[in-house]
């Protein structure tokens, strides 16, 4: 787990090593441990290493092939790097060291591009090809790993964070307004190839490049998860176990490390099922022997605390830590802290910000102070399980006729949260209704949950009119086939949600250099859920129905039978304070929040002092703060 950045002048001259030093130094926090260069005339690599797997100097990067043919410098994990070490042993390759990084290299020496579809892992990594003159990008399934790139008539230059390429932009940066759009319509800055600055682009993920020094660049998609959907038993109660073989799996190729490892404890139904089964299975003979590389200390997690206020998860990862035998960390985020750490999100992410990173940062501090290299995390459930959206499921289960499921699923959209509980009330009247009568109102309710959400106006003028103007129509086709349900967690997965919560994470953990892992971000695991029925995702009142039936007798029942979800908020409540409020009314009575394109200013003081003085709502904060991040992100990019 690393930063990596590199140029290649496509007009021939040669790389300024000063130019990839100063870009390798804005990537420091991924990678403390060490930094290393490589220089080919026009091309140049370098490396920032945060050692996890033989933390010896072999380890180190930008790592040659035995023929120095190939040089590679990689970000990520290789997990199932054993099992590919010992294939290509018995295909005649020799290892010099016991990283990942060489069998990795020594699979594309073998395979080529064709190589990408044997990795179990997240990664992001260019290699050099010195015969060929080619520089090879790639990147991992679901862009767990990022990979940003500038391709201008001159230069060609990737990194794994955007402030890495601005030494090697040789072009005035100037903000993208149809991302930033979508951004402050509360959408994310992740979707597709675009990032918010215009020329700068990401690898999408699930692809590869290569772009030569004529300048010619190929890129091809080898990666689609719909057609990658296996078979599934048709028993449901076979459907769960192997459910629960991949489940474990995934954690235990995870806890590859030779470094300790921890886990994040929400006390939700995705983290808790994280520790439970590694506690449960770490002492299994299938999870022992040194050739697996498992990590001896993983005992260790982390959980934010809000004691008294909304924010707070209660009894859930005290009930956890009891199942599971262990002993947690709490930490106790503050206001005070708040207004400084906005601003550290903003150098550290290079987009605008929102309010959730405040409490993932402050974890991920803590997860550092306590000498902790890697966690384990529970992100990718939600999307591929339904566990935002049981409407959708509400939907499926009125087309197939099935009026007992889709009342539940409106009942379950209700417990979710309060802001879905207006129109999962509403539903759920008409659907009981029809149920008392057996009359065939399906028409009726179908056209009542297709309605958007009710949700809180946000301030008037914000966006701003120009950016509205410079919205663009976002068409997307689902895959061929899909359901209603499966459409709509398809979206999530790859477009609407996903990308910018493992954005947000990678971000997080690495800027204290913390390496996050996500066992449900397993590709095996994500195309077999994908392969499952909807009973298998929502039924009977409740999200995650597989999860929930594999973690029956390991996650303690009261966390089984959660539905209300947190996710990672800051308190409403600290919206009233002064330290809050101050910060964010200096904000928008600055002289140059006037001059910024992103609202009518007027509109959004107006709305800021009706709000000052009365009580903020959980919509209102996730506004106020979208405000304040993005106007921070003006200034620190653009004044």
């Amino acid at each position: 787990m690393c930063g990596i950045a590199g140029i290649l002048n496509l007009d021939g001259r040669p790389v300024d090593r000063a130019t990839l030093e100063a870009m390798t130094d804005a990537l420091a926090h991924r990678g403390p441990d060490g930094e290393g260069f490589f220089l080919d005339g026009a091309v140049g690599l370098g490396h920032r290493r945060l050692s996890i797997l033989d933390l010896s100097v072999a380890g180190c990067q930008p790592m040659a092939s035995r023929n120095g043919r190939y040089h590679i410098t990689y970000n990520g994990e290789i997990y199932n790097f054993v099992e590919l070490r010992r294939e290509l042993t018995d295909l005649g390759f020799s290892f010099q060291t016991s990283t990942d990084t060489e069998v990795l290299l020594a699979a594309f020496v073998c395979w080529g591009p064709a190589c990408l579809k044997k990795l179990n892992g997240m990664w992001a990594f260019a290699i050099w090809d010195k015969q060929a003159r080619t520089l090879f990008l790639a990147r991992d399934r679901f862009g767990v790993k990022p990979l940003f790139i500038c391709h201008a008539p001159k230069r060609f230059a990737f990194a794994s964070e955007i402030k890495a390429l601005i030494p090697a932009v040789e072009f005035k940066l100037r903000p993208n307004l149809e991302v930033l759009c979508d951004v402050l319509s509360g959408g994310i800055p992740d979707r597709g190839e675009e990032t918010v600055f215009r020329g700068i682009a990401r690898v999408k993920a699930g692809s590869w490049m290569t772009i030569d020094l004529s300048a010619a660049a190929t890129q091809e998609t080898w990666w689609d998860t719909w057609s990658n959907r296996p078979d599934v038993p048709r028993d449901p109660r076979a459907q769960v176990e192997r459910y629960r073989e991949l489940f474990d799996d995934a954690c235990r190729i995870r806890l590859r490390s030779d470094v300790p490892v921890g886990t994040l404890l929400s006390g939700g139904l995705d983290s808790s099922s994280v520790v439970c089964t590694i506690s449960a299975r770490r002492s299994n003979f299938k999870w022992s022997g040194a050739s697996e590389r498992l990590a001896s200390d993983w005992q260790r997690t982390f959980t934010a605390r809000y004691p008294g206020l909304s924010a707070d998860e209660g009894e859930y990862p005290d009930l956890v830590l009891k199942a599971a035998g262990l002993k947690g960390t709490d930490i106790l985020p503050t206001v005070q802290d708040a207004r400084t750490f906005f601003q550290h999100l903003v150098n550290q992410q290079d987009v605008p910000v929102d309010q959730s990173l405040y409490a993932v940062h402050t974890v991920y501090r803590e997860v550092a102070r306590h000498g902790i290299r890697v966690t384990l995390d529970g992100q990718g459930a939600d999307e591929v399980l339904s566990g935002y959206e049981a409407m959708t499921a509400a939907r499926h289960y009125l087309q197939s006729g099935d009026l007992k499921e889709a009342l539940a699923a409106c009942e379950c959209q209700a417990a979710l949260s309060p802001a879905h509980g207006g129109k999962g009330q509403v539903a759920r009247k008409v659907l009981a209704a029809a149920l008392r009568s057996h009359l065939p109102l399906l028409t009726g309710v179908r056209k009542l949950l297709k309605r958007p959400r009710p949700v809180a106006e946000p301030p008037s003028g914000f966006p701003s009119k120009a950016l509205l103007e410079a919205r663009r129509d976002d068409a997307w086709e689902p895959p061929e086939g899909a359901g209603t349900l499966d459409a709509e967690l398809y979206d999530q997965v790859h477009r609407r949600i996903l990308p910018g919560i493992l954005r947000k994470f990678d971000h997080a953990a690495m800027s204290y250099s913390v390496e996050s892992r996500m066992p449900f971000m397993d590709w095996r695991l994500i195309t077999y859920s994908f392969a499952l029925p909807a009973a298998q995702k929502v039924s009977g009142g409740f999200t995650k129905v597989v999860l929930r039936e594999a973690m029956r007798g390991l996650v303690p029942q009261q966390v089984l039978e959660r539905r209300a979800k947190l996710g990672f908020p800051i308190p409403a409540e600290w919206l009233s304070t002064p330290q809050v409020s101050g910060w964010l009314s200096s904000i928008v009575s600055a002289n140059d929040f006037a001059d910024m394109p992103y609202w009518n200013a007027g509109a959004v003081r107006k709305w800021f002092s009706e709000r000052s003085s009365g009580s903020w709502s959980n919509r209102d904060m996730v506004d106020a703060i979208a405000v304040a991040g993005t106007y921070l992100w003006h200034k620190r990019f653009f004044s």
